[in-house]
């Protein structure tokens, strides 16, 4: 039977031991295995580069789970419950990406002209589908590897807001940056933070993420997508600004992020770092 302790020793050490070493070794490696598995979809203008950028980090992930960690990917494990909490986080992705789009028809900053033709549309599903595998990439990332591990080292509070934080920063490479690009990002990581604490699973994140992604490309539109919707801007520019828009989806990221984190809060999802692991694992048979 395996115990708990055998479990452990891969990540924590030995008591009295310098427990930081094993933990830092592990996210090291966690991190370059999903990021090794992830090059493999640095396939330029091909349709199967979101396969490769999903197979590779998945399989990246589940041999550092298995070989480095020694235990079940129970984050990945399958059946009902991983499609009821990756469809929850999908309408609620949908939810967070349609903010924008409902708060300029309720101020009458926008209206729908048309729609675009489906032969201008179907040029994108390629990008689209990109961009949901990227956001399976970046959960397994900084959900499966950096929230667990800076969990084991200050415990839940401090690994969520340091977790946040950190998916905030990253995203200075991105095309457009500013203050409000970057802290959109760090709401959005506290939004995906809590769900995998909530669950302790990283589906209800990857959907959200995901949704997110492609819902803000088919209604806003990124640098591959063509948006699904044709509209008509009035009154504040700012509002429809890219500073404007960032924004608007703080607010709605702001939200969830308070909502869920009560919710973590009361099922009692915050541990403190000497908990985390078997909370992590699960209960061990």
């Amino acid at each position: 039977m395996t115990t708990l302790s055998s479990r452990r020793s891969r990540i924590d050490g030995d008591a009295g031991t310098q427990p930081a070493r094993p933990r830092l070794r592990g996210l090291v490696i966690g991190l370059g295995l999903v990021v090794f598995g992830a090059s493999f979809s640095y396939v330029p203008n091909t349709a199967s580069r979101a396969v490769l950028l999903l197979v590779g980090s998945c399989a990246g992930y589940w041999a550092f789970v298995r070989w480095f960690e020694r235990r079940r990917c129970r984050e990945l494990l399958g059946g009902w419950t991983a499609m009821a909490q990756l469809s929850l986080g999908g309408a609620l992705g949908t939810a967070l990406a349609a903010v924008p789009l409902v708060e300029w028809w309720s101020a009458g900053l926008a209206r729908v002209v048309t729609l675009n033709s489906f032969a201008t549309f179907s040029l994108t599903l390629d990008a689209l589908a990109f961009l949901g595998a990227v956001a399976a990439f970046e959960e397994l990332l900084f959900r499966g590897v950096i929230l667990r591990y800076l969990e084991l080292s200050l415990g839940s509070w401090p690994a969520l807001a340091t977790s946040a934080v950190l998916f905030g920063l990253v995203h200075l490479a991105d095309p457009y940056v500013g203050v409000l690009r970057i802290a959109d990002c760090a709401l959005a990581g506290l939004v995906l933070g809590a769900a995998y604490l909530i669950t302790r699973r990283l589906w209800l994140p990857i959907g959200i993420h995901a949704l997110y992604n492609v819902v803000t490309a088919l209604l806003i539109g990124s640098e591959e997508t063509i948006p699904l919707v044709k509209l008509a801007f009035s009154g504040n520019p700012y509002w429809t600004s890219q500073a404007g828009v960032y924004a608007l989806l703080a607010t709605g990221d702001g939200a969830l992020a308070l909502v869920l984190i009560l919710i973590a809060w009361k099922r009692g999802s915050f541990v403190s770092r000497r908990a985390a692991w078997g909370r992590q694992i699960g209960p061990v048979s």
